[in-house]
């Protein structure tokens, strides 16, 4: 988050900044404690583009893919599935693709498994009992 962010957030919540600190300050401070804690995430936040409707409508172009296809990003298009498609379709699929393949090095955090594991829904696992064991 930004200062402007935290601040928003500090004006928002009426939160109260320490004494001997302006709304700002306290802002500054805050967005300092979290970059020094998430330093990864900070840098990456830093380096994202502003303007993401590029990539927003490649996803969008590319969402009847993803019914017959687990994976798009880092696949070859010539791999996907596209039997859906209309034949009209697919040099505008292919144009979307390209363009989500630059992603991951635009922004780093999506070539990492980590991102794309933490967008998985959470698998479903059996309650262990008191001793570990599965139940």
């Amino acid at each position: 988050m930004t200062a402007a962010q935290w601040l928003d957030a500090i004006t928002h919540t009426k939160a109260k900044a320490p004494d001997g600190l302006s709304d700002s300050d306290y802002a500054s401070v805050l967005r300092s404690a979290a970059a020094n804690l998430y330093p990864s995430d900070a840098l990456q936040a830093a380096n994202a583009p502003s303007d993401i409707k590029m990539l927003q409508q490649a996803l969008a172009d590319l969402k009847p893919l993803a019914t017959k296809n687990p994976k798009i990003v880092g696949a070859a298009f010539d791999d996907l599935d596209t039997s859906d498609a209309a034949s009209g379709q697919l040099q505008k699929l292919q144009a979307a693709h390209q363009e989500l393949q630059l992603w991951p090095t635009v922004i780093p955090a999506w070539a990492s498994r980590r991102f794309w594991m933490a967008r998985r829904a959470p698998a479903k696992r059996s309650p262990k009992s008191a001793d570990g064991s599965m139940s």
